[in-house]
């Protein structure tokens, strides 16, 4: 699956190839919505107090959420400083924890708890994610829908939060950031600067 979808790049993105090891190109919109190849784990967490979420456009303060790690095409998981391939969630824009990119290994948190066993985990057309709002979101499922995008079985969710462990009893925002920390150095060693500044002091603290 993933050579075959790697071939489908290879004709349809929108810049020429590049160098190994260099970013991969921007992906052309034309081969949106597509799926994420795997769903790696899956970790759920509550909170005390309620945590922003900047991620979509009117969304209310989250008490509970997902974490998770999931395999996908580099192009579509490279951070960019513009609007990038949004990852929903059914229709609710994900937040990108972290990425490892030459890999494929990107990193999110769901708000709520959402059946993985019933939406599917999609990207959707480029955009910023916090100018995402409802109808917005409820377009790009339906649109994933009507490109074939599956949920993953409920064998593989099981097996995903199998490897992710117990669910997390949580204070607030600054202890999950902790928690956000270790799962990048569970699931995206590579990415350990991006843990080592979560972890660090807020400024003005002590």
């Amino acid at each position: 699956m993933r050579l075959a979808r790697s071939l489908l790049f290879g004709l349809m993105l929108a810049a020429p190839p590049v160098l190994a090891g260099s970013p991969p190109p921007v992906v052309d919109q034309a081969v949106l919505p597509l799926p994420v190849d795997d769903l790696v784990a899956v970790r759920s967490f509550q909170l005390e107090e309620a945590r922003p979420y900047a991620w979509m456009k009117g969304h209310e303060p989250i008490r509970a959420g997902l974490l998770l790690a999931v395999d996908a095409e580099p192009a579509l998981c490279l951070p960019r400083q513009v609007a990038e391939p949004v990852i929903y969630v059914g229709g609710v824009p994900a937040e990108r924890l972290a990425t490892d990119w030459t890999s494929g290994r990107l990193l999110l948190l769901v708000p709520g708890e959402p059946d993985l066993a019933a939406l599917p985990l999609h990207f959707g057309n480029p955009a910023l994610p916090e100018r995402i709002d409802v109808e917005q979101g409820e377009a790009a499922l339906a649109a994933a829908r009507e490109a074939g995008i599956l949920a993953f079985s409920p064998a593989r969710v099981q097996a995903a939060r199998d490897a992710g462990g117990q669910e997390l009893r949580l204070r607030d925002g600054r202890a999950l950031d902790f928690a956000v920390a270790a799962w990048i150095e569970a699931w995206a060693p590579e990415e350990s600067e991006r843990a080592h500044s979560l972890r660090a002091p807020s400024p003005g603290s002590e």
